[in-house]
């Protein structure tokens, strides 16, 4: 079986990657709203604000996104509140805060939330990383080039930060859908570039994820041989296993069974930089809160290196 940890830590320390995150990679957020939440999850909460019980009301978070803007007096601007006081606080985990610390060639996220952000910013206060991370969410913010110190970060779907903009909306309807290519022809454009000159990593999305579909298949169609080598992060019930690997063996995708922090924190000791005495600190002290390893389950933490289960165990948090 080949260690695919250690060959995508190759390729990411040669600039060689672009990550994709999705819902899956912020599941793990605390906040006062409720945390990280998945599509439909955020559809849940909806439902629940138009007074309706989620047992008997359903529906996808494009079906009630349209919902909630038609029963509201102030339509979409009740919408995009909605989502905003719902994810604007949710707080970063260790892998938002270990991100900043590898070479990416581009960051790109379909969430709304700004955590990616927040993760730069506290890892930058613990002295941990002098990287900066260069939001785009609007055709408007490109721009030619960026300094060694910056990690360019696409979102494409919208972010907390920029609301109200006709011309850069959070894409949760399917009119935003419908639009969403053509008000970011240029994002895009950029990321169909990055995709065909860089090996592309799927974080925190599942096979039915409406937006990594739509990522694979507009890539693959868009690039078809020239898309280079893929891989997909993400916990794998064990009775799928089979039937997921061949899937994704299929799809030309290498996957990754693990969550997100696990991943990112195995990542960085095959990259080197967990070495880092300050880097280690950091990690030990998040994975020390009994929220965090409750949250990873046994299976990802004896994943975990084995530096890191010895401090803990010496700590006595195992």
């Amino acid at each position: 079986m080949p260690d695919l940890i250690q060959e995508l830590a190759t390729e990411v320390s040669d600039g060689h990657v672009i990550a994709f995150l999705g819902a899956g990679s912020a599941l793990a957020c605390e906040s006062g709203q409720g945390g990280g939440a998945t599509g439909q999850d955020l559809a849940r909460d909806i439902i629940k604000h138009l007074g309706e019980d989620p047992a008997n009301f359903s529906g996808s978070l494009m079906e009630v996104s349209e919902f909630l803007e038609a029963a509201s007096p102030q339509h979409r601007r009740a919408l995009d509140d909605f989502v905003y006081r719902r994810l604007k606080d949710l707080r970063p985990t260790v892998g938002h805060l270990l991100l900043p610390l590898f070479p990416w060639r581009a960051l790109i996220t379909t969430n709304y939330n700004q955590v990616i952000e927040r993760g730069f910013a506290v890892a930058s206060q613990h002295g941990i990383t002098t990287k900066i991370c260069r939001v785009i969410r609007a055709d408007s913010e490109l721009t030619t080039g960026h300094s060694p110190s910056e990690v360019p970060l696409y979102k494409p779907h919208g972010c907390l930060g920029l609301l109200y903009d006709h011309n850069a909306p959070l894409v949760l309807t399917a009119r935003d859908y419908y639009n969403s290519t053509t008000k970011r022809k240029r994002i895009y454009d950029e990321v169909r570039e990055l995709a065909g000159n860089f090996s592309t990593l799927f974080i925190g999305y599942s096979l039915v994820d409406y937006n990594f579909n739509n990522i694979y298949y507009e890539l693959g169609e868009k690039l078809r041989d020239y898309l280079s080598r893929s891989y997909s992060v993400g916990p794998v019930a064990p009775h799928k296993k089979h039937y997921l690997e061949q899937v994704f063996q299929r799809r030309d995708i290498k996957l990754i069974d693990d969550k997100f922090d696990s991943f990112v924190i195995r990542l960085a000791d095959k990259v080197g930089v967990l070495a880092a005495p300050e880097v280690f600190e950091v990690v030990i002290a998040e994975l020390s809160r009994p929220e965090v390893l409750n949250r990873l389950g046994s299976q990802y933490i004896n994943e975990l290196p084995s530096a890191v289960r010895n401090e803990l165990v010496a700590r006595g948090r195992l």
